[in-house]
């Protein structure tokens, strides 16, 4: 995929047993293209759950930085409890913002 500004992009991030990992990709005329890949690094994978899959977000944001500073972009993830967390109505949790700072 080549990179357009003009396209939606997006932050898809997951976390299992086995490590963590970021993709932002592009949808265009013909869907959804990855772009590029990142993957967390052994020490983190000691995390408990939430704190790996806001840290999966946070390292994709600041990985991929050259994509997504001054744009719009979605984050996607299938960890329930950041949608609350992330709610742009709510305020992030002290504990939450001290790790993610």
């Amino acid at each position: 995929m080549f990179y357009d500004p003009n396209l939606p992009l997006i932050l898809a991030t997951d976390t299992s047993p086995l490590g963590s990992g970021s993709i932002v990709s592009q949808v265009d005329k013909e869907g959804e293209r990855p772009g590029a890949f990142a993957k967390l690094y052994q020490a983190e994978r000691n995390y408990s759950e939430i704190d790996k899959e806001v840290i999966g977000i946070v390292y994709g944001v600041n990985k991929f930085e050259r994509y997504i500073m001054g744009q719009h972009f979605a984050i996607r993830t299938d960890h329930q409890p950041l949608k609350y967390i992330f709610n742009p109505n709510k305020e992030l949790p002290a504990g939450i913002s001290a790790k993610i700072s």
